[in-house]
């Protein structure tokens, strides 16, 4: 029987993206291939963590929209590579049909990266219900600096102004990968109050494990800054040159050379 063109795509997934899966040839083994079948073995508690796990990667960039309540009652176990799995595919997926679920992942899961791995969906899944509760969790000295980090970085990516009371205050927080990313968030908001919050974390020497001093990040956000303003003002003034040669060449109307 031939193929279909959704069969055709699984296994083009299972054969050169997951190829080195041991879980991708006995998926190829299934008959049928299809979508069902991968989100019945994804949602098997049962069955192997790999094997539910390359499922959710196929789900995923499949963009597979039926499978969104399966990959997120992954993300409550622990189990964190099925976990980071399941969130990277609702993240290919898009759907807003997760925000509710990925916030009560965020406020009531017990595991950490469960908790992380929710915040970082909404860097993509951009879905303005999220904001207040990502902005709460990055307050929360109470919540680890990997989930609050996750939860800067998503309002830093699409709504960095609202936030930006947020910023401020994570930027004075005893956590270094919490100052870091809040600098970030900073840059990406670029107004007086933010450069002049950039300006004194430049003397900030802790670093987050693995990462750049805060201070030297906040150095680096600021010339990127000043290069971006700069090439706004050269813009606009080759833009006026522009429009100034432009006027002078220009003759009224009716009016040619020779006419008077």
């Amino acid at each position: 029987m031939a193929c279909s063109k959704t069969q055709r795509r699984i296994r083009k997934e299972l054969t050169e993206r997951l190829a080195c899966s041991p879980a991708s040839s006995e998926l190829l083994a299934l008959d049928p291939l299809d979508v069902e079948s991968l989100i019945r073995i994804c949602s098997d508690e049962q069955r192997g963590t790999e094997l539910r796990r390359v499922c959710a990667v196929v789900l995923g960039a499949l963009k597979t929209r039926k499978a969104v309540t399966v990959l997120l009652q992954n993300m409550w176990g622990d189990q964190p590579d099925l976990v980071l799995s399941s969130a990277n595919a609702i993240m290919q997926i898009g759907s807003k049909s997760a925000t509710g679920p990925l916030l009560r992942i965020l406020c009531e899961c017990p595991f950490p990266g469960n908790r992380e791995a929710a915040a970082m969906v909404f860097k993509y899944v951009r879905d303005d219900r999220a904001v207040p509760t990502l902005r709460r969790t990055l307050a929360d000295k109470n919540e680890v600096p990997a989930v609050r980090f996750q939860a800067a970085d998503a309002l830093a990516a699409w709504e960095p102004k609202r936030a930006i009371d947020a910023f401020l205050q994570a930027s004075l927080d005893e956590e270094p990968e919490v100052r870091w990313i809040a600098s970030y968030g900073l840059a990406a908001c670029g107004n007086d109050r933010a450069v002049a919050a950039l300006k004194r974390l430049v003397n900030d020497s802790e670093a987050p494990a693995g990462m750049e001093t805060v201070g030297k990040h906040a150095l680096e956000l600021l010339e990127a800054l000043a290069r971006r303003k700069s090439g706004r003002k050269r813009a606009v003034r080759v833009g006026v040159k522009r429009a100034s040669g432009n006027s002078k060449t220009t003759r009224p109307a009716g009016r040619s050379r020779g006419v008077k």
